[in-house]
């Protein structure tokens, strides 16, 4: 992937929030803890991870809601924080997991989807109508739900009022944040085929986070997964699904169903106990490496060094002791 392919780059990125307690040493919430990763002019990076592992911080931080507390955002081969915040949101929009929740329940579709037109453009009201009119054809919504208000839609079409709210003012990048979690498994296909009808017509980047992932299977390009704030493995989609090499994919992998008939090599265990606490007390980042207490495959060296996150032969980064031939056990 050359400099000139890439839309949004992270490197480094990392969110850490300070915590005061009483009679004990400041601490401090590490949500997200050196993250890079590139994303390709028309392509979807999925990143999952189990709720807490910071796939939301990420997205807050992707659409300038939060500033990092280190690290480096780019968008465009420009720093994100060197764009005016006008400028940056034309560039990317961001798709909500909730779809009646995040649209204003006191007004009608037609004037949900444009009032971004009305807020960064300063269109005439009647061109503002016209083109939120057509992104809502666009995305299967017919005229007479233009006047509706958004109590009277199912979670599907409310979901494809927030797509259309999203697309409106023509962003390169869409962060779509869990976007048919809350919808019947009956909807999602239709909205996950709808995502990717528009991407093929606008050319859209995608950041698509999620923990379902056999949706992730059907949608990305690359996958990046990520634990207690860090990335654990980043790969291509077939890379990750046919030939995972963190124990800690290969766990996520084998908790999703499996409904093929053939028997086929043992599975791996689903991950075991309880996410640790992501609350650092310490003056320095935690020791070893964040996944050794759930890990089937630990050994001594990962209690005491952290793994770096390190390129393979095919390409793909892994951070895991066990793929470095000379610390395996």
């Amino acid at each position: 992937m050359t400099a000139a392919d890439v839309v949004l780059g992270a490197e480094e990125l990392g969110k850490h929030y300070p915590v005061r307690r009483l009679f004990r040493a400041p601490g401090a919430v590490r949500a997200l803890d050196g993250v890079s990763f590139r994303l390709a002019r028309a392509k979807t990076l999925a990143v999952v991870g189990e709720s807490g592992c910071g796939k939301s911080t990420l997205a807050r931080l992707l659409m300038r809601l939060e500033s990092p507390t280190f690290g480096r955002l780019e968008l465009d081969g420009r720093a994100a924080l060197d764009w005016p915040e006008a400028d940056y949101r034309r560039k990317i929009q961001m798709i909500f997991q909730d779809p009646y929740s995040s649209l204003n329940p006191r007004k009608k579709a037609l004037d949900i989807v444009a009032e971004p037109l009305a807020v960064n453009l300063r269109l005439p009201a009647k061109q503002r109508r016209e083109r939120a009119a057509a992104m809502l054809e666009k995305t299967g919504l017919a005229a007479e739900h233009f006047g509706r208000y958004p109590h009277m839609f199912s979670g599907g079409q409310r979901q494809r009022i927030g797509i259309a709210r999203a697309l409106i003012l023509n962003p390169e990048i869409v962060v779509c944040d869990e976007p048919v979690s809350a919808l019947d498994v009956s909807v999602q296909a239709q909205v996950l085929n709808l995502l990717m009808d528009l991407q093929d017509e606008f050319k859209l980047s995608y950041v698509f986070i999620s923990h379902d992932l056999a949706v992730v299977r059907h949608v990305a390009d690359d996958v990046l997964v990520m634990y207690l704030g860090r990335v654990m493995e980043h790969g291509t989609r077939v890379q990750i699904f046919t030939d995972a090499q963190h124990p800690y994919t290969r766990s996520l992998l084998a908790s999703t169903p499996d409904l093929s008939k053939s028997r086929g090599p043992a599975r791996p265990p689903p991950v075991a106990g309880d996410l640790p606490s992501v609350l650092d007390a310490s003056p320095g980042p935690p020791r070893g490496c964040p996944f050794q207490a759930r890990c089937p495959e630990a050994f001594a060296r990962c209690a005491v060094e952290t793994p770096p996150l390190r390129a393979l032969e095919d390409g793909r980064k892994v951070a895991c002791h066990l793929t470095e031939p000379s610390l395996s056990p």
